[in-house]
């Protein structure tokens, strides 16, 4: 046997061996204990997850759990995003997917004190001795972290790995758990994980029969024109399968589309050459099914050709069979090409990217201070920062305006407030050069004050307070000012008070939104088109108000008290809250929140940031 030959087919057998052992590995980690997180996760502002390669499809993969089963606000972060950690990241949970505990994220490990609490997901173990992964280890439990521990080893002697990705999506599921751990939403993490194995196991036949079926007896292919088809939420999890293509077959990394967004470029930029679609699908899934019918029917055959890889698992569930029949795919593809997986190119010279440890050494700093992230407060910087953002363009303020007042027996007296940080916190994650303020939390709200625990300010005296703030601003730099209310009861007030904001800024230029009736239609015309009524939708801590809650912090959700508000139809809603809103709803509340819903409130908070984009750029008219 020649040494090329003796090569790929040793690093083929390695990864035929790291296959066979998945069943066994899901189930060994599947027994392990799943310990609850020594923190509070119903009162974490928001979970924080990030990995490279592989590890960051487990990243995405929790995010979605987290917010779509357990409730709560989670985002995934690139790594290279946070390699300064926030100015408020005390008030964040940083989970951190590196199965080999790489040289490029163990600066954020090292920040592990920074947060309010760390996971590390990771095979790497912690030894006796001073090397560099038992160090970073150590050091994140000294700071408070945690480390939860895979049964798989670092996967070196080949480009792909196999053990740790299938692994990690199951990790990310018991952690999620473990983060629902004592509420009603832990058993939705259920997986039985005796039946899932088996499924694993049959993955290689199922990617065979799918290849026949497809009338393959060659994989020549999937060398030109390869795409991924998944539908809806599944398509963020998917990532992973593009790696066993990229890192496994050493092909370029192919799109995923999903199948309603094929009509609209994707089609046409593939349909005059070859083109072949890997459709992950579901057993009895009949939108998918119609749609890949529709799809059928505009290629043309041969020259494309569509291998349906249908799951038998429901959901994001699925993942682990695709994850069974890519491997499986991407074994035939190796032994086709005969392609040596122990000694890939640029192997070497990729070393200098993987220790790459002093990364974020190498961002810019003004005067050796930290850069600023996107999300930190005003309130948060020392003045010097302040004074080295301006200088550095960033001289826009973001000023929401919220309110301390009633909102129901079901939600909390600061929910205003708390919407009006989540709205800005959002915008200035698209427009970089503003800085945000801490949301102001008295406002004008005296048809609430026939309810306990409402603070208002009077009309005079609220105007004032603005522009004492515009005053401030333009004395530390700020160039221009962009106001917004998350209380309906600021937006007449706040409209009347620009001319006056306006004339004593002088030099800084004053926006704002005031479209309170626009917001109103917008968002129950969003809410109608999943069956909400706008009477339902409601005006106040009704099931919009209530649905955002539930999306930005659920526990503080008093469920027991949920039951419906005032619900009549009304041409002239501000006629049911003045003088006073208790004499029209004796409860507080107009709408529905028995009908709220976190996903339906994290489009609504989707909406109303693409309204306030729209009027900062002055992209469209608003009155």
């Amino acid at each position: 046997m020649s040494e090329r030959a003796a090569g790929w087919r040793a690093g083929l057998a390695l990864l035929e061996e790291r296959v066979a052992c998945l069943p066994e590995k899901l189930l060994e980690l599947a027994s392990l204990d799943n310990p609850a997180l020594p923190i509070r996760p119903a009162g974490v502002r928001r979970f924080v997850t990030t990995g490279l390669g592989s590890s960051a499809a487990h990243a995405r993969f929790l995010a979605l759990l987290i917010e779509d089963c357990v409730g709560l606000r989670a985002r995934y972060a690139p790594a290279s995003s946070l390699g300064i950690a926030p100015a408020d990241a005390a008030e964040d949970v940083l989970v951190v997917f590196s199965q080999g505990l790489t040289p490029n994220v163990r600066p954020l490990l090292a920040a592990a004190a920074c947060w309010r609490h760390v996971v590390v997901v990771t095979a790497a173990r912690e030894r006796d001795g001073d090397d560099a992964k038992s160090r970073i280890l150590r050091d994140v439990r000294a700071a408070g972290g945690s480390v939860r521990m895979l049964p798989a080893e670092d996967e070196y002697g080949t480009l792909v790995r196999v053990v740790g990705p299938m692994l990690g999506y199951l990790e990310a599921i018991r952690l999620a758990k473990a983060i629902a751990r004592g509420t009603s939403r832990a058993s939705a993490l259920d997986v039985d994980v005796a039946a899932l194995a088996p499924l694993v196991a049959a993955g290689a036949d199922a990617c065979d029969r799918a290849l026949a079926r497809a009338g393959l007896t060659s994989l020549d292919c999937l060398e030109r024109g390869l795409a991924l088809l998944a539908r809806g939420d599944y398509g963020l999890v998917v990532a992973n399968l593009q790696y066993k293509v990229l890192e496994g077959m050493w092909l370029p990394l192919p799109p995923v589309w999903d199948p309603l967004e094929l009509a609209h470029g994707p089609l046409q930029q593939g349909f005059p050459g070859p083109m072949t679609l890997l459709a992950l699908t579901h057993a009895g899934d009949g939108v998918e099914r119609a749609l890949l019918d529709r799809i059928g029917a505009a290629l043309e055959r041969p020259r494309h050709r569509i291998i349906e890889l249908e799951a038998a698992l429901p959901g994001t569930l699925a993942i682990f069979e695709h994850e069974a029949m890519l491997d499986r795919l991407m074994l035939r593809w190796i032994a086709e090409r005969q392609l040596d997986q122990a000694s890939w190119p640029g192997q070497g010279r990729d070393r200098a990217l993987y220790d790459a440890e002093d990364w974020v050494g190498a961002i810019p700093t003004e005067a050796g201070a930290a850069p600023l992230r996107i999300a930190a407060t005003f309130d948060a910087l020392t003045s010097t920062e302040l004074e080295a953002a301006v200088a550095s363009g960033r001289a826009t303020a973001i000023v929401p305006l919220g309110s301390i007042e009633q909102h129901g027996a079901h939600l909390p007296l600061s929910t205003d407030t708390r919407i009006g940080d989540a709205l800005a916190e959002r915008l200035c994650e698209r427009v970089p050069e503003a800085i945000r303020l801490a949301t102001f939390s008295l406002g004008c709200s005296s048809e609430h004050l026939g309810f306990g625990g409402t603070l208002s300010l009077r009309p005079e005296t609220f105007t004032s307070v603005l522009e004492d703030v515009v005053a401030s601003l333009a004395a530390s730099g700020i160039r221009r000012v962009f106001f917004f209310s998350a209380h309906g009861g600021n937006f007449a007030v706040l409209g009347a008070a620009l001319p006056g904001l306006r004339a004593i800024a002088h030099g800084v230029e004053i926006g704002a939104f005031t479209d309170l009736d626009g917001l109103t239609s917008a968002l129950h015309e969003a809410g109608a088109r999943e069956r909400i009524s706008p009477q339902a939708a409601g005006h106040h801590a009704g099931e919009v108000e209530t649905s955002i809650v539930l999306a930005l912090d659920a526990a503080s959700v008093r469920r027991v008290t949920l039951a419906p508000g005032l619900v009549e139809p009304t041409d002239d809603p501000q006629s049911l809250f003045y003088p006073r809103l208790r004499s029209r709803a004796p409860g507080g509340v107009v709408g529905d929140p028995t009908l709220a819903d976190a996903a339906r409130g994290r489009r609504y908070l989707d909406l109303w940031v693409d309204l306030l984009l729209a009027e900062y750029r002055g992209e469209k008219n608003v009155k």
